[in-house]
């Protein structure tokens, strides 16, 4: 009896001792099991590509695209490529050629101080100096005169390959990060058509490949970018300044942000002239927020 009595009493302790284990067991191992990450981004974002290299050479180009929802921010980003002409490549050889008289003259106005430093001058250093003096003369001469006809391809090149935008049904285009000039300022220099547009610079762009093609990008902020002001013509042209948004007298375009409303939108873009070979990529970068 007490035997049968002392292996209930074992058996109890041995399901007590495996139940420990079980439970022990349990605590000891981390569930892996997550709920779902809830977002709390108060925004999601969306870049459309509106065009892809397409062909430009001076035609109207339009693309149209969808907003999904409302934005709250957004960039613009324009891609302009184009083959060099033979103004473009003139451009490019009269800027090798005035660094190369730049470094002639440095070369003649140390000849002529060290022979006008010495104590005691011959007749034939007198001659040296004269015969140097001319030359630097004619050296002054002609970085003048390329430093004109450079001038004057800026002028033309900059009115040649120009970008203008423009959105849904606008009736003016816009020109970002660009001048009017008048006659006054381009001086005969692009031909029959005196109003230039001028700053954008998408003509000095380095060669992107071995084909030889180049490109800039300007990429604009909807909230605030800068255009040329239609109202206003400079009579001269400015330095080119390191921040294209630093160009006198840029009028402010801000609501393009607040236009680009959910639905059907359609934007025209023209880049370039009729003749010049240039293609032109869009992309459109926008900030919506959060669907939730």
């Amino acid at each position: 009896m007490q035997n049968a009595k002392r292996r209930m009493q074992n058996a109890s302790l041995l399901r007590t001792a495996a139940l420990l284990t079980i439970i022990v067991g349990l605590v000891g191992c981390s569930d892996e099991r997550k709920a779902p990450l809830q977002t709390n981004d108060p925004a999601y974002t969306e870049t459309i590509s509106l065009l892809d290299h397409r062909a430009a050479s001076g035609a109207d180009l339009s693309t149209t695209f969808t907003i999904d929802d409302t934005l709250t921010d957004g960039d613009l980003h324009i891609n302009a490529f184009l083959w060099p002409d033979v103004g473009l490549n003139n451009y490019v050889r009269y800027g090798l050629e005035l660094d190369s008289l730049a470094q002639r003259l440095l070369s003649l106005e140390g000849q002529i101080l060290n022979l006008s430093l010495k104590a005691n001058k011959t007749h034939a250093d007198s001659v040296a100096i004269d015969s140097l003096s001319g030359l630097k003369v004619a050296t002054q001469g002609e970085t003048t005169t390329r430093n004109v006809i450079r001038d004057s391809l800026d002028t033309r090149l900059d009115n040649r390959f120009k970008v203008s935008i423009w959105l849904d049904n606008d009736v003016v285009e816009f020109y970002p990060r660009a001048i009017f000039l008048d006659s006054a300022a381009t001086r005969g220099q692009i031909g029959g058509n005196e109003t230039a547009i001028w700053g954008q610079n998408f003509f000095s762009a380095s060669s992107l490949d071995s084909t030889g093609m180049r490109g800039r990008r300007m990429s604009l902020d909807l909230k605030r970018f800068f255009t040329a002001d239609p109202s206003y013509r400079h009579s001269s042209k400015p330095a080119r300044p390191a921040n294209p948004d630093a160009l006198p007298e840029l009028y402010p375009i801000t609501d393009w942000l607040t236009r680009l409303t959910p639905g059907s939108h359609t934007l025209h873009v023209r880049f370039g002239e009729a003749g010049v070979r240039s293609e032109v990529s869009v992309n459109l970068y926008v900030v919506y927020k959060h669907a939730g």
